[in-house]
């Protein structure tokens, strides 16, 4: 395999280099290095800032205590596994570790995290070298909420209600959480935050917005009790984790996150290159009219690239710079107002359900967000396709289908897809896959979902409501894009 890949960001974008430390690169990307440094020599361009973890949340981008991420326009990659299998040697924060309880920690650090992140196939996570780890080795209380959560997992998964050792877990959990709420020397430590962002991720997956709500107004307090969320910085993961709540409270109820409601930062986190309006112009020509929106794509675009190469070259993207370009993608798509011009507004919708594929969403485990659905069905309907591009009106639709809207109600969608399919002039697949790939789109994530839905769309004659025959390897299979499976926020 080559020591590096050259991953064009669409007309109008450098290229970044994608690396590794181990291999050398081939001949054409030296080649293409020495052309952009030369280039960079003549046009005496002033050199681009070295990205750091945490410069976005924080808002300290010279900070000497945050982590160097290689050169500002790379993504770059690592290579790790779990450790291992062998719980049984581990001392945890119960002496008395059942075998059952075993069986859960080893598959929550797989088979559940795998299912919960599938984005994980291209961002190295090694679950026994991090916090959470740690805190499963000294702490009862979150060692206890693991296990609730692992349970009922397997609970939903099965389709039985929660077990009674789900309820166990889930009842110490609690009463462990109350007496450490009253002690104000404990009450707003790391364990006790990452306990009570468990709880808004397990009661809004439950369906209780109510209570979600009210767990995710708490921890906004005791979080400014600490003295805010920058004091978490010495703890990224946690402070990640936080964040990753607060959005999913946000677009679930469609207000405002908690955090980052006083001032935020539009620029682009990526430093690229300055952006070209042309070019974006001639694909998506309402981007020239909202440079915030612009950037936000940019960033996007560029990180879906950056998974296909991780995962076509076999590598991975460091753990803390994806989850840093997800969040300041998130909290910009949240807060940004289009000011009524509706086919921004509908961009931005789509913009933000294909962002929630990315961090918000896993394989298996998803969360409904009624308001996101409703607001891109009503956009959809009163734009329909004349003020976008056919390519864009495609792309648009199919993130529709395989983020925002609920299966019971996509009948009113695959005709306006039948209908696009028709105009771009195809009936297989893999062209179809090319303009979504062009547009933006990551293959190991989109894949299975888009083919699902292209063969759905024209499995149907909508004019005459009569089922064609699909190609001979097609199953047509009920949707299943929102099955009720809890999520961690571990």
């Amino acid at each position: 395999m080559a020591g590096s890949t050259i991953a064009e960001g669409g007309r109008g974008f450098d290229p970044f280099i994608v690396s590794n430390s181990h291999e050398k690169h081939d001949t054409a990307t030296r080649k293409r290095i020495r052309s952009h440094a030369k280039r960079g020599k003549s046009h005496q361009k002033p050199t681009v800032p070295r990205l750091k973890a945490g410069t976005w949340i924080n808002g300290h981008e010279s900070d000497a205590d945050s982590k160097e991420i290689r050169n500002g326009r790379e993504i770059p990659f690592v290579q790790t596994q779990f450790a291992g299998s062998d719980l049984t040697v581990t001392r945890f924060a119960f002496d008395n570790m059942q075998p059952y309880m075993l069986d859960l920690i080893f598959k929550f650090c797989t088979v559940i995290k795998q299912s919960m992140y599938p984005i994980e196939l291209c961002v190295a996570f090694d679950y026994r070298g991090s916090i959470w780890f740690q805190y499963l080795q000294s702490d009862p209380m979150y060692l206890h909420s693991t296990l609730w959560t692992s349970q009922a997992y397997f609970d939903q998964v099965k389709g039985q209600g929660s077990s009674l050792a789900s309820m166990n877990h889930e009842a110490n959990t609690l009463h462990l959480l109350q007496r450490r709420m009253v002690n104000p020397k404990i009450a707003t430590t790391d364990i006790t935050i990452a306990v009570v962002v468990t709880l808004v991720m397990m009661t809004i997956i439950l369906g209780n917005h109510e209570a979600a709500r009210k767990h995710m107004a708490g921890l906004h307090m005791i979080v400014n009790m600490r003295g805010g969320l920058h004091v978490l910085k010495e703890n990224s993961q946690l402070q990640i984790k936080v964040c990753r709540a607060d959005l999913v409270i946000a677009l679930v109820n469609g207000t405002r996150p908690l955090f980052f409601s006083k001032s935020i930062s539009w620029e682009p986190y990526l430093p690229l290159p300055k952006l070209n309006h042309s070019a974006l112009a001639i694909q998506i020509p309402c981007l020239k009219k909202d440079i915030r929106l612009a950037a936000v794509w940019t960033d996007l675009r560029q990180f879906c690239t950056a998974a296909n190469v991780a995962l076509q070259t076999d590598q991975k993207i460091h753990p803390e710079v994806y989850q840093e370009i997800l969040i300041s993608i998130e909290y910009r798509l949240v807060h940004l107002e289009t000011c009524n011009d509706l086919s921004l507004e509908i961009l931005h919708l789509a913009i933000l359900a294909f962002s929630t594929t990315v961090y918000l969403q896993g394989e298996g485990v998803r969360v409904r967000y009624h308001n996101l659905s409703r607001q891109l069905h009503n956009s959809i309907l009163h734009l329909g396709a004349s003020n976008q591009t056919p390519d864009l009106w495609l792309w648009i639709l199919f993130v529709a289908a395989i983020s925002a809207v609920p299966h019971e109600d996509d009948q009113w969608l695959m005709p306006l897809l039948r209908a696009a399919l028709q105009r771009i002039g195809t009936t297989t697949w893999e062209p179809v896959r090319d303009i979504l790939k062009s547009i933006m789109w990551i293959d190991a994530l989109h894949d299975k979902d888009g083919k699902r839905v292209f063969d759905t769309a024209l499995s149907v004659d909508y004019s005459t409501g009569k089922t064609t025959q699909p190609p001979e390897h097609v199953k047509i299979m009920p949707s299943t894009f929102y099955p009720h499976y809890p999520i961690t926020s571990c």
